[in-house]
């Protein structure tokens, strides 16, 4: 199944109610991460089905996770895992000005596997969930390092992303009128700039059995850098606006459908089918990977 079936099919799937997921021996069956953009801050608690969070998922990524938990019975139950103060998510000035952005990427993946084994220590012995990640702009490219690290756990079920910058022209999962854009950072002087070392960023498109959705704008200098880029970046702050429909392709014409409602049931069918792949022999074959 491509991923252009799967974030398409999720709204008909998510139309007829499904078994409420609930925790199995305290431990839940998926949880999921998002990891915020550059230089986000918290938007103080917000509730997503069950579970009440501290903001520091940012406002995009709010408003993504608000429109997937929305009367959704059979995910209420799912949590969101705080990445909190300890990723840096470093704003665009003081990433450029210090070449911090690759100190601050590093910050944001070791907190999110913190967040993850915390997760797992609170559940009961051999408690291993499932992943879905969830990222924009820098926490795009956070997500790609989580995914790397807790895939040699055998626990990454999906990511959602939008603008990353280390986006590669037309790969796995990418879609949206930038899809055939290069990311910031994969560029040499992009790279160079920002202090990030893109080397081996292509182990994320390389993750077997994980489920891949990344929309990119046309004219997003984050996931689209090229000649005659909108430079003022307009176009990285338009994902999941009212206004934006979701197009699968810079060559399809756009849907009915907005974009926040297609990623929105993306997400919902990603958490559902992740909890579809949590048994409990993955739960004992991830238990001994504990560090």
């Amino acid at each position: 199944m491509t991923t252009v079936v799967v974030g398409l099919s999720a709204i008909g799937l998510l139309a007829v109610p499904a078994p409420a997921l609930a925790r199995s021996e305290s431990c839940a069956p998926v949880v999921v991460i998002p990891i915020r953009g550059s230089g986000d801050g918290s938007v103080g608690a917000r509730r997503y089905g069950d579970m009440v969070t501290d903001g520091w998922e940012g406002a995009t990524l709010s408003t993504l996770l608000s429109e997937t938990y929305r009367d959704q019975p059979a995910i209420r139950a799912v949590p969101v895992l705080s990445v909190g103060r300890g990723y840096q998510a470093v704003g665009t000035e003081d990433g450029i000005r210090h070449r911090s952005f690759g100190r601050s990427v590093a910050s944001g993946v070791s907190t999110a596997v913190d967040a993850y084994d915390s997760a797992r220590a609170e559940g009961s012995p051999g408690c291993a969930p499932m992943v879905v990640l969830v990222g924009f702009s820098q926490g795009a490219a956070v997500a790609r390092g989580v995914a790397v690290e807790l895939s040699k756990r055998s626990v990454v079920a999906a990511a959602v992303l939008m603008g990353d910058p280390l986006q590669k022209p037309e790969a796995d999962g990418v879609m949206g009128t930038g899809d055939r854009g290069e990311g910031i950072w994969r560029n040499r002087v992009g790279a160079v700039v920002s202090g990030v070392d893109a080397q081996g960023a292509d182990a994320y498109y390389a993750i077997r059995g994980m489920r891949r959705m990344s929309v990119c704008h046309v004219g997003d200098p984050v996931c689209d850098f090229r000649i005659g880029t909108d430079v003022s970046g307009h176009p990285h702050t338009t994902y999941l606006a009212d206004t934006t429909r979701f197009q699968t392709s810079s060559r399809a014409t756009p849907l009915g459908p907005s974009e926040l409602d297609v990623l929105a049931a993306t997400l919902r069918g990603d958490i559902l089918w992740a909890a579809e792949r949590y048994t409990p022999a993955s739960q004992s074959r991830t238990s001994s990977t504990r560090t």
